[in-house]
């Protein structure tokens, strides 16, 4: 198991990828200006109270805990020149980020074809958490929005190269431990809580598969101001 740097704020990305996208506009979602329903009481607050102080934000909402301090903004800017420049400093400083850990994975995937081992190899690419790009003028991955609260999950089998090239189904990472067992050939022990899913390399959907998913954070405010909160994640 390799574990690669993190793409966390503040994005300390390579020296090599500093001019990276420096002339790119990046697209931004309709959400980052406008949020005439911004969550529930949880995250409104009586009459409104909450809004200036739950979530770290893009923009200036929350005005201790937002992007544009932590990517050196002028404050004196009117807010929506504020936030969009947050925003593309934010976006860019991510995205350097990533195309590090692209590389060490390609330098990864180059090794195993070098010495051979490519085809005897069974590589499984995820990640902690999603994470939230500016929607709802929103960032961190604690939030359970859809923008975050998917992970992405890629597998390359040598043995399975007729598999299907996507799946909907509703996995969460209790989840991943059976699968690896599986794959070579290992029970699931009984104190596990989560199932295999390998079925689905072959295009079949395990028999009576979950229909919902919990999810749960605990820390209230403990980071970026995310308040505790649970829910019940569907496909819907």
């Amino acid at each position: 198991m390799l574990q690669y740097k993190a793409a966390h704020d503040l994005y300390e990305y390579a020296p090599r990828y500093a001019d990276y996208l420096v002339d790119t506009e990046i697209p931004e979602p309709a959400s980052l200006y406008a949020q005439p329903d911004f969550g529930s009481i949880s995250t409104r607050g009586e009459e409104d109270s909450l809004i200036n102080v739950i979530g770290s934000s893009v923009s200036k909402r929350n005005p201790d805990r937002n992007m544009g301090v932590w990517m050196d903004i002028d404050n004196a800017l009117p807010n929506s020149e504020y936030t969009h420049l947050a925003y593309q400093e934010y976006l860019k400083r991510y995205l350097r980020t990533a195309k590090g850990l692209d590389d060490n994975i390609g330098l990864l995937v180059a090794y195993l074809k070098q010495s051979g081992l490519y085809e005897n190899t069974i590589i499984i690419y995820t990640s902690d958490q999603g994470l939230m790009f500016g929607e709802h003028d929103l960032i961190d991955k604690r939030w359970m929005y859809e923008e975050s609260i998917r992970m992405p999950l890629i597998v390359r089998h040598p043995d399975k190269r007729e598999a299907p090239q996507r799946s909907d189904l509703l996995i969460n990472n209790t989840d991943f431990a059976p699968f690896l067992l599986d794959l070579v050939g290992r029970e699931t022990p009984g104190y596990m809580q989560g199932r295999s899913f390998a079925s689905v390399l072959e295009g079949v959907i395990p028999p009576d598969w979950r229909q919902a998913t919990y999810y749960r954070f605990w820390m209230h405010r403990a980071y970026h101001d995310v308040p505790a909160h649970f829910g019940i994640r569907t496909k819907r």
